[in-house]
């Protein structure tokens, strides 16, 4: 094989759609640079790579496109709708599909989505390419139920006056296809139970007929503008998985409704085949401005405007304005009918780079290191696009009311203990600008990983607020973390320990820890502002609820205005996993030298010996977990399940006895390195599956379960009638009727026989008898997981980290082969870290 072959063989395997460089491919392939670079042009000229004039040159080997998407056109797919579009998607792909009902005002876009969706359908295969789609406005039978109910099941003869011969339905002529009901609200209470059969059995029965039942394989989408609660039966809205509301044209971002504006303008100039120019100040006013009729009235206007000129205007170019102030510079945008706007073949070879290189990060990590990178391409392309950038960027800013924008991001940052350079400011605001013109490059998701989120919480604090500047919020999630990983290269935080200042009074908390933050330069503090009247009661709560999405395990320091501290401690350290430290009567002085101490790395024992005496606080240190008597649980498959273990032993103790929910891994490893100030006042710790080498006494769920352990040692605190009681509840959790009752989407009886033929084939395959409390425990699992992936909820797993093994990697392969079958069925992916989950039950029984 000769060289030139050999290298593009190479580039095929390892680089498929990614930039290389000749030195790239030297350094891997051990050949001299300029020998590579002379194949690597070769294989350009013969057109089997793409060369990009960048510094260094880069080569690209792209394979074909992908299959095409219809929801790509879908202004806002990857932005404020994203979470709808996959709403969408999963009612397309559940085998025999899913009602829908697409829910908002008139103008924003129910129809248009309604066909979109049938097209995904057939784009999919889901239904056949010509089968059909039917429209059918309730709102034209309003008055005439009977004539609605006739026209959508058809009729037999002699069902009414003038029913001469059968006729068949809408629902006949929508058989394999898609049926759209818009105004739905307009059913009759009648002909929605009639529905409600439909959608339960697939049957119905035409207007006139008694006995026969006709079946139909119809897709039904429906739309309405009013509130479903009060329209529709209740019977009949349950029977409806997915409720999507539409926005207002008015509460879409920013970027989005620019997009639109823009659209209109070049569907326009394609209906007239003219070019369109149009000022940037019409565009942004059209985009800021309210519509009653949403996007509908957004684009009849525009088609009134370019209407209106068209007798004025005789040239090749419509112009809009035609008159503009004497001596007023107007930026024009033009919209060309032979042109569509962000075209592929109009991007410069910079920003191709630049998008290829944000499209290899799926991680956050690659996100770190790759960042500077990313700005110095991001930089380029500012400056190849716009010679006049400076300028623009001030114009831009202006229209969000942010004339010196450095100036406001360094007020922001500041708050944070941020301080920023004018280069730093610059930079941040290049990417803000960037992005509301470039957002699709950030199509792809980045994960984050479960300790990320933890470890980089603060700077997605930051990163939030600064997008937040915008009063539209016109950036997307996707932007939040590609700003945080700058702000994490260039701002460290020292401060281990998590502090919040809380205070009455709407602005006092955020401006004094705004001022410590910003006096210590570093992120010591985070604030609850409370309304002065409020109880302490709803401050605790917001402390609750802090306290649950950050590490606490280095400890927590409160910083109250007033209040019970005891009060305080009470309500939140089951939440605590370290040391809790609360003060009150605190000021700016107080504030400053206690952050001043943790951003010197002072730990919670070392800050609670602290002389504050000048202070003239009131402190209150708390060691280990509890205060009170406590029993802690934990379960491998979730919080979910621990939490309805918890709530079992709740209803059966005394009010003495705290019971607290902990991470399974974490839990884990307080056991078996025994942290005795951790349990001092534990009386049980009660997990699922039994920690093994454990230093710490354990109850084991599963023991209790089979009846080789009791729950007697918790006598003092519970009556021998109440040990009973709790042992058959928990019992009575951990059976099939009791875990079926837990799903609320998927029909248990057949996920039962799906998850079942998975857990033979591991029992099979490893050569292993799973026990009956095993057994209930991985149904449990998988049927959760199964419903929790197929419908978007909250996924348990990215708090999971499984070991690096080989025998993992093979798991996952067979897991892969197993659950092939239910992934098909529900067109659904199984992360690695559900399998980890399995993984941990299925190995206590191959060891």
């Amino acid at each position: 094989m000769s060289v030139q072959n050999d290298l593009l063989d190479y580039i095929k395997e390892s680089f498929v759609n990614e930039p290389v460089t000749a030195s790239l491919i030297a350094e891997n392939k051990g050949l001299s640079r300029n020998t590579v670079s002379h194949y690597l042009n070769r294989l350009a000229e013969e057109g089997h790579l793409r060369k990009i004039k960048s510094k260094p040159t880069t080569f690209i080997y792209e394979t074909a496109p992908q299959e095409s998407d219809p929801f790509d056109v879908l202004i806002g797919h990857d932005g404020s709708l994203r979470s709808m579009v996959r709403q969408f998607k999963a009612t397309v792909m559940y085998p025999n599909g899913l009602p829908l009902i697409l829910n908002g005002a008139s103008g924003t876009g129910k129809s248009f989505i309604a066909r979109m969706i049938y097209e995904y359908a057939k784009e999919k295969g889901q239904i056949e390419q010509a089968a059909p789609f039917v429209v059918l406005n309730c709102a034209d039978y309003g008055n005439n139920p009977e004539l609605l109910s006739s026209v959508l099941f058809g009729y037999v003869s002699g069902a009414f006056t003038g029913a001469n011969q059968e006729k068949k339905g809408l629902l006949d002529e929508a058989d394999g296809g898609y049926l759209f009901l818009d105004e739905v609200h307009n059913l009759t209470a009648e002909n929605q139970e009639k529905l409600f059969l439909l959608i339960d059995s697939g049957q119905f029965r035409r207007l006139g007929e008694n006995e026969k039942w006709r079946k139909t394989r119809v897709r039904l989408i429906m739309a309405t503008t009013e509130n479903t609660h009060s329209t529709l039966l209740t019977t009949f809205r349950r029977r409806i998985p997915y409720e999507v509301v539409l926005p207002q044209f008015s509460s879409r971002p920013l970027n989005e409704r620019l997009q639109l504006v823009r659209l209109f303008f070049q569907q326009e100039s394609t209906e007239i085949n003219r070019e369109v120019s149009v000022s940037q100040n019409l565009i942004d006013e059209l985009a800021k401005s309210g519509f009653e009729g949403n996007i509908g009235q957004l684009k009849n206007r525009i088609k009134v405007l370019v209407a209106n000129e068209l007798p004025e205007q005789s040239t090749a170019v419509i112009t809009l304005p035609r008159n503009n102030y004497a001596g007023e510079l107007v930026h024009y945008v033009s919209f060309k009918s032979a042109e569509t706007e962000n075209n592929s073949s109009d991007q410069s070879d910079s920003l191709r780079l630049l998008k290829s290189e944000i499209d290899r990060i799926s991680r956050f990590d690659q996100l770190l290191e790759s960042h500077n990178n990313l700005l110095f391409l991001l930089e380029n392309v500012l400056v190849e696009e716009d010679m006049q950038l400076e300028k623009h960027m001030k114009d831009y800013f202006t229209l969000f009311g942010y004339r010196e924008i450095e100036k406001i991001i360094a007020e922001q940052l500041n708050q944070y203990g941020f301080l920023s350079s004018e280069v730093q400011q610059q930079k941040i605001a290049k990417m803000l600008y960037f992005f509301n013109q470039h957002g699709y490059l950030l199509e792809a998701s980045i994960v984050l990983e479960n300790e990320e989120r933890t470890v980089f919480r603060k700077y997605f604090e930051v990163a939030d607020s600064l997008v937040e500047l915008y009063q539209e919020h016109p950036l997307s999630t996707q932007f939040s973390i590609f700003l945080a990983a700058y702000l994490a290269n260039q701002f460290p935080i020292l401060s281990k320990v998590n502090g919040i200042v809380v205070m009455h009074g709407q602005n006092n908390a955020k401006t004094l820890a705004a001022t410590a933050n910003e006096m210590i330069g570093d992120y010591v503090f985070d604030y609850f502002g409370m309304p002065s009247l409020v109880s302490t009661q709803e401050i605790i709560k917001e402390i609750v609820h802090y306290t649950k999405k950050v590490d606490t395990s280095q400890g927590l320091v409160i910083l109250v205005d007033m209040g019970s501290l005891e009060q305080i401690y009470s309500s939140i350290k089951g939440n605590v996993s370290g040391d809790l430290i609360v003060m009150n009567n605190v000021s700016t002085a107080l504030a400053i030298e206690v952050g001043m101490k943790l951003h010197q790395g002072i730990t919670t024992r070392q800050l609670e010996q602290l002389n504050l005496a000048d202070f003239k606080v009131e402190r209150q240190y708390f060691e280990g977990v509890s205060q009170k008597p406590n029993i802690l649980i934990a379960c491998l498959s979730g919080q979910g399940i621990a939490d309805k273990i918890r709530d079992i032993f709740t209803n059966y103790l005394s009010e003495e006895v705290e019971v607290l929910t902990f991470d399974y891994q974490q839990l884990a490893e307080k056991c078996q390195n025994f942290d005795e100030t951790f349990f001092k006042n534990t009386i049980a710790v009660i997990t699922t599956p039994k920690i093994e080498d454990s230093k710490q006494s354990i109850v084991s769920v599963e023991e209790i379960v089979n009846d080789t352990q009791t729950l007697a040692g918790l006598q003092p605190y519970m009556s021998q009638q109440a040990i009973k009681e709790c042992g058959n509840e928990i019992l009575k959790l951990f059976t099939i009727e009791g875990a079926s009752a837990r799903l609320n989407f998927l029909n248990p009886e057949r996920i039962i026989n799906e998850v079942e033929e998975v857990i033979a084939a591991y029992e099979a395959y490893y050569r292993i008898s799973f026990p009956n409390f095993v057994r209930i425990n991985l149904f449990l699992h998988m049927s959760l997981m199964i419903e929790r992936i197929l419908t978007g909820g909250e996924d348990e797993s990215a708090e999971f980290v499984v070991e690096d093994s080989d025998e993992f990697k093979k798991f996952c392969e067979f897991s892969d082969v197993v659950f092939e079958k239910i992934c098909k069925k529900y067109n659904l992916t199984i992360p690695q870290a559900e399998y980890g989950m399995v993984y941990q039950l299925v190995k206590q029984m191959m060891g």
